[in-house]
Parts: C-alpha cells; sequence; structure tokens
C-alpha cells in the first residue's frame, strides 16, 4: 500500500509504521488504539528515567507528563503510519529535547530488543513493564517498525515480544487483549470473578455496572459448554500464565452450545503453544471466530459437513472428501490468507484461489457440492 501522494512523514515527530493484519488497509483500526497508548506509556516512562538521571535526587517538574505528550495528527498509509506531534512546546530547561531524546532511546531499546531478544540492562521497573506490554495485542503477522523510514529500521513483532516475555519468566506485566473461557464464580459487593480458561482458574474484577450484568447474564446460562470472550486488562507472566484479570470492559458470547460446532471448536482454543510434538501455534481467535460463523452457515444451508483440523501455525483448515473430490478451506490465523483448493481425482483438474469473506466461501462450498 504505497504512501498517499504528496506526504511524507517529515511532519511527524516519530518515525513508526504499523503493518500486517489489521493494518493492511486504510486508516487506523480502532481495536488496536491501545499500541499507540502503550507507545505513549513507554515514551513517558523514558522520559522520566532521562529526567531522573540527569537531575538526582530532583522532582519531576511539574505537569510532567503533559510535556511529553504526543497527539495524532493523521494517518498515513503505507500500511498504517501515525503522524504524530507533540501536545505543547517543551518547557524543561535542563533538557529542552527530552521528549526527542527519549523517543531516541526507545528505538535504541528495541534495536536492541531485536537483535538480542533480551530485555535491556539497567532499565527501571516501570520501563521494563512498559516494554512488555507493547504489542501484545498483535496478531502473528502484525508488527511495529521503529525507525521505519531509515536505512536501518527496526521490526518488533509478536515472535520477538514472545522471545522477550521468556527471556523475563519472573516478570509479570499488565496486558490488554481477549481471554476465553468460562464464568464460574461472581461476586456482587466485591466486583470479582472467577474465570475457568481451560483448566486454569483465573481471578478477575471489573468497574463497569454494565459488565456485572453482562457476567450474570452468562454466569446464569445454562449452557455448560459456552465460553465466552472477555475484553479486558490482565496480569500475564511470562507467555501465557495469566495471573489476575484487572478489569472488564466487553463480555460477548464466543461459543455456545446451541452451535454444533462448539465442542470441536472449542478443542482447537484450548491448544497451547506446543501443542503439535512440541510444535505447532496456539489457534487464533481471528481464525477460530471466521471458522465459527462460516460452519454455523454451512449447517444453515445443509450443506457438507467438513472435517475441522488445526494448522502448525495457529489456522484453522476446513477439509471434505468424496471417492473423487478432495476439498480445502485454509485459514490463516490473521485471516490475512484465506485460500480454497480444490482436486477433482477423476480428471486430475486442480482449482486453487483466494477466498474473500464468509458468502465466497460458501460460493466454493456449494461449487465442490455441485461440481
Amino acid at each position: 500500500m504505497a504512501e498517499e501522494k504528496g506526504k511524507t512523514t517529515s511532519e511527524s515527530f516519530t518515525d513508526i509504521r504499523l503493518t500486517g493484519g489489521r493494518f493492511e488497509r486504510a486508516g487506523y483500526p480502532l481495536d488496536a488504539i491501545n499500541e499507540l497508548g502503550k507507545y505513549q506509556r513507554l515514551i513517558t516512562e523514558v522520559a522520566k528515567s532521562l529526567w531522573r538521571n540527569a537531575n538526582p535526587g530532583s522532582r519531576l517538574p511539574r505537569n510532567f507528563q503533559q510535556l511529553v505528550r504526543l497527539r495524532l495528527s493523521a494517518v498515513h498509509q503505507g500500511s498504517v503510519i501515525p503522524v504524530t506531534v507533540p501536545e505543547e512546546e517543551q518547557g524543561l530547561e535542563s533538557i529542552p529535547s527530552i521528549l526527542k531524546m527519549a523517543q531516541q532511546e526507545v528505538d535504541r531499546l528495541f534495536d536492541e530488543i531485536v537483535k538480542d531478544a533480551v530485555m535491556p540492562a539497567s532499565q527501571s521497573p516501570a520501563v521494563r513493564s512498559a516494554i512488555a506490554s507493547l504489542g501484545s495485542s498483535f496478531t502473528r503477522s502484525e508488527a511495529i517498525t521503529f525507525r521505519a523510514h531509515s536505512e536501518h529500521p527496526i521490526r518488533y513483532d509478536r515472535a520477538i515480544r514472545r522471545r522477550l516475555l521468556n527471556s523475563l519468566p519472573e516478570e509479570i506485566v499488565l496486558a490488554e487483549g481477549v481471554l476465553l473461557g468460562k464464568v464460574t464464580e461472581l461476586n456482587t459487593k466485591q466486583q470479582s470473578f472467577i474465570l475457568d480458561s481451560f483448566g486454569s482458574l483465573v481471578p478477575g474484577a471489573f468497574s463497569q455496572k454494565d459488565v456485572w450484568s453482562d457476567l450474570r447474564d452468562v454466569l446464569d446460562a445454562p449452557d455448560n459448554l459456552m465460553l465466552v470472550r472477555l475484553t479486558c486488562s490482565y496480569f500475564v507472566e511470562g507467555l501465557s500464565s495469566i495471573k489476575r484479570i484487572d478489569d472488564v470492559t466487553d463480555v460477548e458470547v464466543f461459543l455456545s452450545a446451541d452451535d454444533a460446532w462448539t465442542q470441536r471448536l472449542s478443542e482447537l482454543a484450548s491448544l497451547a503453544d506446543g501443542w503439535l510434538d512440541g510444535d505447532g501455534e496456539s489457534i487464533d481467535l481471528n481464525a477460530i471466530e471466521f471458522a465459527r460463523d462460516l460452519l454455523a452457515s454451512i449447517t444453515e444451508k445443509a450443506l457438507p459437513e467438513p472435517l475441522v483440523f488445526p494448522t502448525p501455525t495457529g489456522g484453522i483448515q476446513l477439509e471434505w472428501a468424496a471417492q473423487t473430490t478432495h476439498a480445502e478451506i485454509s485459514i490463516d490465523a490473521s485471516l490475512t490468507s484465506i485460500s480454497a483448493y480444490r482436486l477433482d481425482a477423476a480428471s486430475g483438474t486442480e482449482v486453487e484461489r483466494q477466498i474473500v469473506g464468509i458468502e465466497d466461501a460458501l460460493a466454493f462450498v456449494t461449487e465442490v457440492v455441485s461440481g
């Protein structure tokens, strides 16, 4: 995706680019806006450390956070390039360019992280936590690139973040994203609950009244196979040890006992990294959700039901087999590629094509049935 004509990133204070998955289309996806907030938090914590190092024993200036705050003024294409500007002119005489120094230090830190996949030494706990939090909502194909338009861009993706967190098994960091599980307990007075996330009981808290109502509804429902999806902030240790849910912003029934495919999709959702003899990535919720909606449509239209398999890269594959025909739909983990394949054994004819959306997938299945 090319940048818009006549626009450059010279007007932007930062030089970052977000690519892959949700960032491949024009505009900034609202469900990823928190990643810019995490970047701002990192800039702020690094700026605080720089100030304290240069002014030992001194208190931070009043309104320090406002002095290092960035604003999003535009979004350029290619894939997604946030155009940021400082909120106001610098007012720190001791370090007149502390915001620019913090931005450059963040670039340097991630250059070191990408090369070594370890947390840079001598960082404050607040900086370490902010580093670990960045990218927590990324899917497998998504990344943030620092120094994006330089000769030596620095690309940071989920795989590198996993290696980084693996090097910090003792670190507990605050992350944001979605969790699947069953709500098993709800305490109204304490505004707390328990989420059974595939056998791991995770204590949680909530602050919004409408969240309490939604949690009560799913707890009271008779569907013992129901899985809910919580959009929340939570504390995680290492890669996947969820310690506590800090707050919940949304509750959604993800898989219900009324759906014929709930049992199989629940099994796929429960697969952890390493499920395939030590290899195999956990199945991405994007792939499960697409498969859920497609399978529901197949069942509704009384089309032949496929076999459903996980893929080693975190996706899902649907397969149909008859005496002379074999067909597949492969759903990529981040939905950047959904492909269809059909083999007519009698004629030896093979057909491959990309799928765009549920209706296109249904049309392919109908072709297989009628063919």
